[in-house]
């Protein structure tokens, strides 16, 4: 029975969700993630997709809709994922992470740290000041999947899962992660500057951008997905990767939709929504 956290001040991680072992844990958070999934699929087909950006609702009642009041989109971004590059540091230094000097292991946590810290600090610090605030529970369901995410994703790859040093899974995973990386900060930085211009929201162009609408998603999508290879298929990373998809996807979808109502024949006909040629 492995519980690699006790006799550390992060034990107590076992009683909340009532777990017996680390694999329960693994086990819970997974059940967890087709749960949420589940309810972004219902929340979109009745709601419409998540309020924030291009979807934010116009809050009218600020005192009696609290959780809707807005806030500012860089403190949103910065401050929902903050944990992303507090956590993995505290589960490092506070659990056995005998496996953190793996090379395979240590080349997962690499690119998944080097995404964090890109999430947490550069990416909010190009945020427009003109972007559209986003709703406070908004920032609190960041904040708070982010803290579960991240334990479980850092506790799963320094201290449950032993990846072979050379495998082929993760020779294909790392460049895939890599070149997603790439392109999700090239596009992220091309959207960005666009509403930085003060002109409101623009025909994005150059890139991925002549070819589907949302480059930028399908770069996070090959982050994770590459992650997912570097871990041959671990269940936390595989399970993190499919709610990506189907939660960007939907994004994507209402994304397309929306350029081509905004700006109607202007919108270039060929874009696909995030997948070049398929969707």
């Amino acid at each position: 029975m492995s519980r690699s956290l006790d006799e550390t001040p992060l034990s107590l991680i076992y009683t909340i969700p009532l777990c017996e072992t680390d694999a329960q844990l693994v086990g819970v958070f997974n059940v967890g993630i087709v749960v949420v999934i589940f309810a972004i699929i219902g929340w979109h087909g009745l709601v419409g997709s998540a309020p924030y950006g291009k979807s934010a609702w116009e809050v009218t009642k600020p005192l009696s809709l609290i959780w809707c009041y807005p806030i500012n989109a860089r403190f949103t971004w910065m401050f929902g994922h903050l944990p992303t590059i507090v956590i993995p540091w505290v589960v490092i230094l506070y659990s056995p992470a005998k496996y953190m000097y793996n090379f395979a292991n240590l080349s997962v946590f690499i690119l998944f740290y080097v995404h964090c810290f890109y999430r947490t600090v550069l990416y909010p610090i190009q945020i427009s000041r003109n972007a559209t605030p986003t709703p406070v529970w908004f920032l609190c369901s960041i904040f708070g999947m982010t803290v579960i995410h991240i334990f479980v994703e850092t506790h799963h790859m320094v201290n449950i899962l032993q990846l072979e040093s050379f495998s082929m899974t993760a020779v294909i995973g790392i460049p895939i992660g890599l070149l997603g990386g790439w392109i999700n900060w090239r596009h992220d930085f091309a959207l960005t500057q666009l509403r930085n211009e003060g002109k409101g929201y623009q025909i994005p162009r150059g890139g991925l951008f002549e070819i589907v609408s949302c480059p930028n998603y399908l770069g996070e999508l090959l982050k994770w997905w590459g992650t997912a290879l570097m871990t041959s298929f671990g269940s936390v990373q595989v399970m993190f990767a499919i709610y990506c998809t189907i939660f960007l996807g939907l994004r994507a979808n209402f994304t397309h939709n929306w350029y081509k109502s905004t700006f109607g024949h202007s919108y270039p006909s060929t874009r696909r929504a995030m997948i070049p040629g398929l969707f």
